[in-house]
């Protein structure tokens, strides 16, 4: 099982880091993001940086894949879950860009990076079992359900502003904000950002329609956070840990599967293909943050006691 999964994730990370490379040029296919501005409550867009949201997926893929290949042939737990906090650091680093608006100021956040790194790897090594892995347990599944959470609100926010009443006007963009933006893709120049339309005319024959290959994401987030909740309540158990498994090899190969529909499909039925990221005010993100690591502690508490049980009636 573990060849199988560590397969369809080094596949997965080809595929993607392919699918950016020999990405199709026509302007229609150009995702453009559309951030919160907390000034006035208007959208500023942004352009991918380079393709800075497809790269980090990529990256994501490939960490987790270095990852399992590291515990497929080394199974030594601590150091594994040392080297696990990398792709915990690259959730967060995927949660920041949604939550910066899509713009990562890096010498702002290096510190925050390598502190957390530092700090989750220091408290693994120094913890004595079980609390190293309760520990490791809580930190991960809060990031994967916060990123779960934040790519849905991406998902209705966008549809939201893409449906309401068939046609949008972006109102009150500054000029000025925009160029302090350093966009690096002009592939948008020539896009009219007065309004968006609404196309009737639908005729490609396509699985999706903008925006929702953006669901693909959704699906992804959650089936990882779904096999990794399953796994805190029977960790020792066969079927649980092939379950937990398997959702690695199609959470992770649905990430990948996103990048390739999205830079391929059409703004259709819109005049432009428009992601809005959600508002995420400081409250807003801590109200996030302690639902999400409530949730978890109630998780990995009932785990917890599942465990003891069947230990337990195991002794009896």
């Amino acid at each position: 099982m573990s060849i199988f999964v560590e397969s369809m994730m080094a596949i997965g990370a080809y595929f993607g880091y392919y699918a950016i490379k020999n990405r199709p040029k026509s302007k229609k296919n150009l995702t453009l993001f559309y951030a919160y501005n907390s000034n006035g409550g208007n959208r500023r867009k942004i352009a991918q940086k380079k393709d800075s949201f497809y790269n980090l997926i990529v990256i994501y893929i490939a960490m987790t894949f270095l990852v399992g290949l590291f515990y497929a042939l080394v199974d030594i737990s601590k150091l594994f879950g040392v080297l696990a906090i990398g792709h915990n650091v690259l959730e967060f680093v995927l949660l920041v860009w949604i939550l910066s608006g899509g713009i990562i100021n890096y010498s702002k956040w290096a510190p925050f990076f390598l502190i957390y790194l530092s700090a989750a790897g220091l408290l693994i090594v120094l913890l004595k079992w079980p609390y190293d892995g309760i520990f490791f347990r809580i930190q991960g599944l809060t990031l994967d359900l916060m990123l779960f959470i934040e790519i849905t609100r991406t998902y209705f926010t966008t549809h939201f502003n893409l449906i309401r009443k068939n046609r949008i006007s972006l109102v009150d963009i500054d000029d000025e904000d925009e160029e302090q933006q350093n966009l690096e893709n002009d592939d948008d120049d020539d896009v009219d950002d007065d309004e968006i339309e609404y196309n009737n005319d639908v005729n490609e024959k396509k699985i999706f329609h903008h925006p929702h290959q953006f669901l693909i994401l959704i699906l992804a987030t959650f089936i990882h956070a779904l096999g990794n909740i399953v796994n805190t309540f029977s960790y020792d158990q066969q079927i649980p840990i092939l379950l937990f498994q398997f959702s690695y090899a199609i959470a992770f190969t649905l990430f990948a599967y996103y990048i390739y529909v999205d830079v391929r499909i059409s703004a259709k039925p819109f005049s432009k293909k428009i992601i809005y990221l959600p508002s995420n005010s400081p409250p807003l993100v801590f109200t996030i943050f302690i639902l999400s690591i409530s949730f978890i502690l109630v998780v990995v508490r009932v785990g917890l006691l599942i465990q003891s049980r069947k230990h337990g009636d195991h002794n009896n």
